[in-house]
């Protein structure tokens, strides 16, 4: 009994020392935080947003989806009156009438309807890289009118870059962040730059014999 409880007082001995340790070790992780990949409440409801934007403006494509569509594009005429190939000179504009298929307008409306409910769905799982990613895509599609996506896309990548950097996505709260990171900078002490520059020194061989060695007399001549 009295060995038994030795040894369980030997082992709590050397666990606690091991807790200790864990427990002390307190070193800044090195992975990027978790919170710069989720959306918060403002940037939820703006990407919610342009997802509807883009679902309603799918609506606009349902009509030119159903029959051809005539499209009467306008031109300047040159100071002679004139007009380019495929113009016809209407009282002082140059007209040309283009049909459009459906076909033409199919694209566009799938490239909306999908990527505005990506977006959507990617708004509610607080994905903040899906959604910069699916507002980039639907800025290219978009043409001039992408702008918006672009905008929004920024945004987000801006304020992830934030939480990231100093653990705040506002403008006032990273200032204040950044200015007390280099005041800690200024406080931390600075080592010389010989030590710094000072390398381990390599361990050195014998030093060479000093003994002295007389010269050798030379024979005398007869």
């Amino acid at each position: 009994m009295i060995v038994a409880r030795v040894r369980a007082s030997g082992a709590g001995s050397s666990l606690s020392p091991v807790s200790d340790v864990s427990l002390e070790d307190s070193s800044p992780r090195r992975f990027p935080r978790w919170g710069s990949l989720n959306l918060d409440k403002l940037e939820r409801r703006f990407s919610l947003g342009g997802s509807v934007v883009a679902l309603i403006s799918t609506l606009f494509f349902v009509p030119h989806l159903l029959h051809n569509t005539v499209v009467t594009q306008t031109q300047t005429p040159s100071l002679h009156h004139t007009c380019s190939l495929g113009y016809t000179l209407v009282k002082s504009t140059c007209e040309k009438s283009v049909l459009y298929h459906p076909k033409d307008y199919l694209v566009v409306f799938l490239g909306l309807l999908i990527l505005g409910a990506a977006i959507g769905v990617a708004a509610l799982r607080r994905s903040r890289p899906a959604v910069a990613v699916f507002s980039l895509l639907l800025g290219f599609l978009s043409g001039a009118a992408g702008i918006l996506y672009f905008g929004l896309a920024g945004w987000l990548l801006v304020r992830g870059w934030r939480i990231h950097k100093f653990g705040d996505p506002s403008f006032k709260g990273a200032a204040s962040a950044a200015r007390a990171q280099r005041a800690e900078r200024v406080r931390e002490p600075r080592t010389p730059r010989s030590r710094r520059s000072s390398a381990p020194s390599m361990p050195k061989g014998p030093d060479a014999s000093k003994r002295y060695t007389p010269k050798g007399t030379r024979p005398k001549r007869s």
